[in-house]
């Protein structure tokens, strides 16, 4: 049976939100990239979301192993995808090399395998009865830097358009950059800074941060669509 805390109702709502978004501009069209890199920030978002919401519903100590490990799995995909959408929003500026390409691809399914089918080593420990979850130490302290590492190379990416922008592409690039650092910013507080104290309750608070992400730029794409070429 389905339990609809507080923080189970803010999760599902903010999930729903982002597969709505993400189908929505998918079916506008799949072969643009700015199109299609967004969606997969808004379905990876979902599936992010959803495996918190699950986190909270575990009912046997297999399960809540599974959806301790399962968040971090979608977040890696939500930032991979936010990475390849910067470069190409409003336009693609960055040209990277096919070797770069393969090690985001290679580091993606190592972190994907590990914080999924082989987490019984990313999860130490998982304990229903104590809400107990302890994760291992190096392995939580590389993917945390792994994932900011990719944050900042996001956030430097816009930057850098945004420096040289112009009219309303100008101002476009402002109000997304400043979504991402507030959604990123608050979404690492939430969900990897404040596991070093302690403060898994407050893990649901990620997702709303990273919605203000996706309700920004699904504004400017919805608005925009004769305006952004990919």
């Amino acid at each position: 049976m389905i339990i609809f805390t507080p923080q189970n109702t803010v999760l599902a709502l903010t999930g729903l939100i982002n597969l709505a978004m993400g189908i929505f501009i998918l079916s506008r069209g799949q072969r643009n990239r700015v199109n299609l890199y967004f969606s997969l920030v808004t379905l990876a978002n979902f599936f992010w979301t959803f495996s918190l919401f699950f986190w909270y519903l575990a009912w046997s100590d297999q399960v809540l192993r599974l959806f301790s490990g399962l968040p971090y799995t979608f977040a890696w995909l939500v930032v991979v995808s936010l990475f390849y959408f910067t470069i190409n929003f409003p336009y693609k500026s960055l040209k990277y090399s096919i070797f770069f390409n393969y090690f985001i691809i290679v580091v993606s399914v190592a972190i994907v395998a590990y914080t999924t089918f082989f987490n019984k080593y990313f999860v130490r420990v998982a304990d229903l009865n104590t809400n107990s979850v302890y994760y291992d130490q190096w392995g939580h302290l590389i993917y945390s830097i792994l994932l900011i590492l990719l944050i900042l190379a996001s956030i430097m990416v816009l930057f850098k358009k945004y420096k040289v922008a112009e009219g309303i592409f100008k101002f476009q690039l402002k109000l997304i950059l400043i979504g991402v650092l507030v959604g990123t910013i608050f979404g690492c507080y939430f969900n990897l800074i404040l596991y070093y104290f302690g403060g898994f309750k407050y893990d649901w608070f990620g997702p709303i941060f990273t919605l203000i992400i996706s309700i920004v730029v699904f504004y400017f794409i919805y608005s925009s669509k004769d305006k952004i070429h990919a």
